[in-house]
C-alpha cells in the first residue's frame, strides 16, 4: 500500500498544474538583468511580495542600453502581442524612462487601461500625459547640484571637475544637459569624459592633477560603443583614480567613490511596493500622487581617510559606511555565542528540574493507571467485534486501491522515458512500457528478474556499472545523477542515456524495504545534433580566423573617419596614404576627384602630381562594380583629353600591367576614384585585397551617406525653425521684429557666458521660437490694446505650455522647447507655468527671459511708448512696479551691465536693418 501511494505521489507531482487564478503583475525594465540598479528595484518589489502566493510576476527587460531605435521598439511590440495575448495583466510596473515611454505609447493597445506604477523616470515633465491616465509613481529626482555644492565646499582648491558620462544612453544625455544648465554657477571648469575608451579612462584617471575632482554620472558604452557595466567603472575608480570621486547613484557608491547625495534603486523599489500594496487593497490610484525618489547623503569612511577629507565638512545626518567597528561590533558574534551558551545551560538546568518533578508525578499516575488497565481489558473484547467489521471495510478499500494502481500504471506507461524500480537484489519491482520496449520484452518477463539476468546478456561491463551505482544509492541513501552514459540495447545499438536514480522505501508483502527508483532519458539524437553543431562551429571558427586579418585592417582604416578634416580632399588623401599597409600588392597609385563632369588628380605615389594638376580628364563612362580591375587602364584616357594633355599625362604616369580601382561614392553622389598599380613581383591582386577594397568602398559609402544625411537633417531643422518663426511673425504683426532681435541678443549673451559652442548655436537659432505658442491664443486677446482681465491673462499665460504641442518629443528641438516652455519662469520662483527657481530653470530660458523683457521695454506697443536703452537698463537692474532684479539670473544681469554699450548698439543696428 505505501509503495503504491509513494509512486502515485511522484507521478502526481510530475504532472501537477496549478489551476488556481492569480494576480498577474508585469515589471518592464528599461535596461537588462544584471544591471544592479534594475535588479535592486525588482528585488525590493518582489521580496516585499514573496510571501504572497496569489501573485505571478512577468519580468521583461528592454535592454535599451545596448539597442534603442524604432525598428527595435516595433519588434518588442510584436513580441508582447505574440507572448501575452490571452494573458490578463492586472498591474504594470516600469523602471526608468524607456519602459515608461513604452507603456505611454502601447499600454492601452497591449493590456488595456490598467494601473501603471513607474519608477526612476528622469524627464517626467517632458512627456505629454494629457491623454494618459491611471498611473502614479516615483520621479528619479537626482540633485546633481547638491553634490556639486558639496565638492565646492570640501575642495575649494578645485580647478577642474571631470565628469564620467557616456554619450549614447538617453539618461546620460539628460544628465549632461542638467550639468550644462548649472555649470556657470561654479568656479571650476567642467570637462566631460564621454568620447573615450576604457583604456583612455584608466590613463586619464591615473594622471589627474591634485586640483581636480571626478564626478561619476552614467557610463555604459565607450567611444567604440562597447557596452560596459557599473562594476567596470567602480574598478577604474578604485584602482586608477588618484583624486576624490563623487556620485549621485548607489550603483557607483561603496567601491571607490567618496559619496554624495545618493539616489537608491532599493528605496525606489520599496516606494513602488507601498503604492502597489495600497492599490491592491482598494486605494484608488488617483489618490496616490507622483512623488520624488528618496535620497540621502552617503559617504565611505575608507575613502574619506584615503584622501584626508575632514568629516566635519559633511552634511549633518550623513550616513557613513566602512567605519572601524568598536569592541562590541568587532566581537559581537563571540559575545552573542557565549551568552547563548550560558542561557542554554541555564535553560537545561531548569528543564531537568522540571522533568524530575514530572517524573515523580508520573510514577504516582502509573500506579493509578494500573488499576484502570484491568477495567480496560473488559472493553477490549468488545473492540474485537468492531475490528472484524472494520476489516471488511478495509477489503473493500483494497479493491478500490487496486483500481487506482491500474490507473497509475497506465499513466506511467504513457511517459516516453524509462521509469523503473529495483530492490536491493537488483530485481525489477515495477517498470513502464518504455523500459520493456528498450529490452524488447514484456513486463511479465522482466518483473522479479535482476539486471544480471537481463542486461548481462548484452554487456557484462555495463551491467556491473549499473549494479554498482544502484548499490551506492542504497548504501549512502542519496540520489545520483549520471548524465550522458552509453548503454547498448538488445540489437547492439548504442544509446546515450541521461540517468537519474533516487533512494526510496517501498512496502512489500513482508516489510518495508529500501529500493532504487530510476528515470532514464534517451539523448542519443540530441547528442548527434550537438556533434553536428560543434563541427559547424569549428568550420565557422576557421572562417572567422581567415577573416580576422581583413577585419583588423578594416577596423584600423575606419579609425581614420573619427578624425576631423578641413575638407573632403584631406580625408581622401589620408585614406590613400594608409592603403599600402592593407594591400600587399600595392606599388603606386593616385586619387582622382570628380567635379563638374571632369576628373583631376589630387594625390599620388609614384605619379608626377605637379604635371597632372594642369590637365583635366573628361567624364569617363563608369563601371557598374564599385571595385574593378583594368589592364593598362590609362590607355583608355586618350579619347577623354586633349593631345597636349595626353602627352603630359603619359610622361607623368608610370606604366602598370594591372590597376585595382575603387569608386568613391555615396547613395547620392559620385566623388571620384582611387587607383592602385600592381607591383612588379605580383601577377594579380589577391582575393583578400579585392575583398578588403569592397568592404572599404562600402565603409566610405556609408560614411559619406551618413555625413550627407546628417547635414540634410540639420539644415531641414534650421529651415523648419525659420518657417516656425515666419508663422509667428505673420500671426502677431506687432512683434514680428521682436523675435529676430531676441535671437541676436540671446546669442550675444550666450557667448559672453562662455556656454558650449553647440548650445550657443542652438540659442541663436531657436530663441526666435520663444513665443511660438501664441498661435494658439485668440487674436482678440493677443491684440487687445488695453489691460487684460484676470481670465484673459490666464489664457495668455498658456502660450508657454502650448509650445509643447509644436516642439515636444523631438531631441532636435530640446533647446527650443526649454526656451519656449520656461522663458517666463523667474529666478525667485514667482514665474509661470511651473514656478521654477534658480538652477532649476534652463540657462537658455533664463537668457531669453532677460532679453525678452529688454526688447519689450525698448519697443513700442499699443499700450506703451518705446523706452530708451538707459531707462530700460535702469528698470531691469533696479526694478519698477512690475519688474524686479530678483526675477533674473544674477550672472546674466552681470553680463548685461558689463556689456551695456554693445547691447545698445546691437539692438539699434538690428532694429534699423529690420
Amino acid at each position: 500500500m505505501k509503495k503504491t501511494i509513494l509512486i502515485f505521489g511522484i507521478i502526481f507531482t510530475f504532472f501537477y498544474i496549478n489551476a488556481f487564478p492569480k494576480t498577474n503583475i508585469m515589471i518592464l525594465n528599461s535596461y537588462h538583468k544584471g544591471f544592479s540598479w534594475t535588479d535592486n528595484v525588482d528585488d525590493a518589489i518582489i521580496n516585499n511580495l514573496k510571501n504572497n502566493n496569489d501573485i505571478t510576476f512577468y519580468i521583461q527587460n528592454m535592454d535599451t542600453k545596448r539597442k534603442y531605435d524604432e525598428p527595435y521598439i516595433e519588434a518588442l511590440v510584436n513580441m508582447f502581442i505574440a507572448k501575452y495575448t490571452g494573458i490578463k495583466m492586472d498591474y504594470l510596473i516600469s523602471t526608468d524612462d524607456a519602459a515608461f515611454k513604452f507603456f505611454i505609447d502601447y499600454r492601452n493597445r497591449l493590456f488595456g487601461n490598467i494601473p501603471l506604477i513607474f519608477t526612476g523616470v528622469n524627464d517626467f515633465y517632458s512627456y505629454d500625459l494629457s491623454q494618459f491616465d491611471n498611473y502614479t509613481g516615483i520621479i528619479e529626482d537626482v540633485d546633481i547640484g547638491a553634490t556639486f555644492d558639496l565638492i565646492e565646499k570640501i575642495h575649494p582648491e578645485t580647478k577642474t571637475l571631470y565628469v564620467i558620462n557616456d554619450m549614447y544612453v538617453e539618461t546620460s544625455k539628460v544628465i549632461k544637459r542638467d550639468i550644462l544648465n548649472i555649470a556657470s554657477d561654479y568656479p571650476f571648469e567642467i570637462k566631460f569624459l564621454e568620447n573615450v575608451t576604457i583604456s583612455d579612462l584608466e590613463r586619464i584617471l591615473s594622471t589627474l592633477s591634485k586640483d581636480s575632482v571626478v564626478y561619476v554620472g552614467l557610463f555604459f558604452a565607450d567611444r567604440d560603443k562597447n557596452f560596459t557595466d557599473e562594476t567596470e567603472i567602480n574598478r577604474l575608480i578604485a584602482d586608477y583614480c588618484v583624486v576624490p570621486a563623487y556620485t549621485s547613484w548607489d550603483i557607483y557608491f561603496g567601491s571607490g567613490t567618496v559619496g554624495g547625495l545618493i539616489t537608491h534603486g532599493t528605496l525606489q523599489g520599496n516606494e513602488a511596493y507601498k503604492m502597489l500594496d495600497k492599490i491592491i487593497k482598494g486605494t484608488p490610484i488617483s489618490d496616490l500622487p507622483v512623488i520624488s525618489s528618496p535620497k540621502s547623503y552617503y559617504f565611505d569612511d575608507f575613502v574619506l581617510k584615503k584622501f584626508n577629507i575632514n568629516r566635519n565638512l559633511l552634511p549633518e545626518g550623513s550616513v557613513i559606511i566602512n567605519e572601524n567597528p568598536g569592541f562590541f561590533q568587532k566581537y559581537y558574534k563571540i559575545i552573542i555565542t557565549i551568552s547563548s551558551v550560558i542561557l542554554i545551560l541555564i535553560a537545561i538546568i531548569i528543564i531537568m528540574r522540571i522533568d524530575l518533578s514530572k517524573k515523580k508525578k508520573l510514577i504516582m499516575q502509573i500506579n493509578t493507571k494500573n488499576e484502570e488497565i484491568a477495567a480496560y481489558n473488559q472493553e477490549i473484547s468488545a473492540y474485537n467485534q468492531d475490528l472484524t467489521a472494520q476489516n471488511d471495510e478495509l477489503n473493500n478499500l483494497y479493491s478500490k486501491i487496486s483500481l487506482q494502481k491500474n490507473l497509475l500504471q497506465t499513466i506511467i506507461d504513457s511517459i516516453p522515458h524509462m521509469i523503473f524500480a529495483k530492490n536491493k537484489n537488483g530485481e525489477f519491482l515495477f517498470l513502464n512500457q518504455a523500459t520493456t520496449k528498450y529490452y524488447e520484452s514484456t513486463t511479465e518477463e522482466l518483473i522479479k528478474h535482476s539486471h544480471y539476468e537481463i542486461h548481462g546478456k548484452i554487456s557484462k561491463t555495463e551491467t556491473d556499472y549499473i549494479i554498482s551505482r544502484d548499490a551506492q544509492v542504497l548504501s549512502e541513501k542519496k540520489n545520483l545523477d549520471d548524465p550522458e552514459e552509453s548503454f547498448t540495447d538488445v540489437k547492439g545499438n548504442t544509446h546515450i542515456l541521461d540517468m537519474k536514480k533516487y533512494y526510496i522505501e517501498v512496502d512489500t508483502e513482508t516489510d518495508i524495504t529500501p529500493a532504487v527508483l530510476g528515470v532514464a532519458v534517451d539523448v542519443t539524437e540530441l547528442k548527434k545534433s550537438n556533434l553536428a553543431l560543434e563541427k559547424t562551429n569549428k568550420d565557422l571558427n576557421t572562417a572567422f580566423l581567415e577573416n580576422e586579418r581583413l577585419i583588423g585592417s578594416l577596423e584600423n582604416l575606419i579609425e581614420i573617419f573619427f578624425y576631423e578634416f578641413e575638407n573632403f580632399e584631406d580625408l581622401l588623401r589620408k585614406i590613400f596614404l594608409a592603403l599600402p599597409q592593407f594591400i600587399k600588392e600595392y606599388s603606386k597609385g593616385a586619387v582622382m576627384l570628380f567635379e563638374n563632369n571632369t576628373y583631376r588628380f589630387i594625390e599620388g605615389n609614384g605619379y608626377n602630381i605637379e604635371n597632372l594638376n594642369y590637365i583635366r580628364i573628361k567624364d569617363i563612362p563608369q563601371k557598374e562594380s564599385r571595385v574593378f580591375i583594368t589592364e593598362n587602364m590609362y590607355n583608355e584616357f586618350e579619347n577623354y583629353m586633349s593631345k597636349e594633355d595626353y602627352k603630359i599625362f603619359l610622361e607623368s604616369v608610370p606604366h602598370s600591367k594591372l590597376n585595382l580601382n575603387i569608386k568613391i561614392k555615396s547613395n547620392k553622389k559620385f566623388y571620384g576614384i582611387i587607383t592602385i598599380d600592381l607591383g612588379n613581383n605580383y601577377n594579380n591582386f589577391s582575393n583578400e585585397s579585392i575583398r578588403f577594397c569592397n568592404y572599404f568602398a562600402g565603409v566610405v559609402k556609408l560614411y559619406l551617406s551618413i555625413s550627407e544625411y546628417s547635414r540634410d537633417i540639420n539644415e531641414s531643422y534650421i529651415n523648419f525653425s525659420n518657417k516656425f518663426a515666419m508663422i509667428a511673425e505673420a500671426y502677431d504683426e506687432d512683434t514680428k521684429n521682436h523675435i529676430n532681435r531676441v535671437g541676436s541678443l540671446s546669442g550675444f549673451i550666450a557667448e559672453k557666458l562662455n556656454l558650449a559652442p553647440e548650445l550657443i548655436k542652438d540659442i541663436k537659432t531657436y530663441s526666435s521660437l520663444h513665443d511660438i505658442g501664441k498661435i494658439y491664443i485668440p487674436l482678440d486677446i493677443l491684440k487687445k490694446p488695453g489691460k487684460l482681465t484676470p481670465e484673459e491673462w490666464e489664457i495668455m499665460k498658456k502660450h508657454t505650455s502650448y509650445a509643447f504641442k509644436l516642439l515636444g518629443n523631438n531631441e532636435y528641438f530640446n533647446t527650443a522647447l526649454n526656451i519656449a516652455l520656461y522663458h517666463h519662469e523667474k529666478y525667485d520662483g514667482s514665474g509661470y507655468p511651473f514656478g521654477l527657481s534658480e538652477k532649476a530653470i534652463p540657462v537658455e530660458a533664463s537668457i531669453v527671459s532677460v532679453v525678452d523683457v529688454y526688447d519689450a521695454l525698448r519697443s513700442k506697443r499699443p499700450y506703451k511708448e518705446a523706452f530708451s536703452h538707459e531707462k530700460t537698463m535702469d528698470i531691469i537692474i533696479n526694478g519698477d512696479e512690475r519688474t524686479s532684479p530678483k526675477h533674473f539670473n544674477p550672472h546674466i544681469l552681470e553680463v548685461l551691465k558689463n556689456n551695456s554699450d554693445e547691447i545698445k548698439n546691437l539692438w539699434d543696428v538690428i532694429n534699423t536693418d529690420l
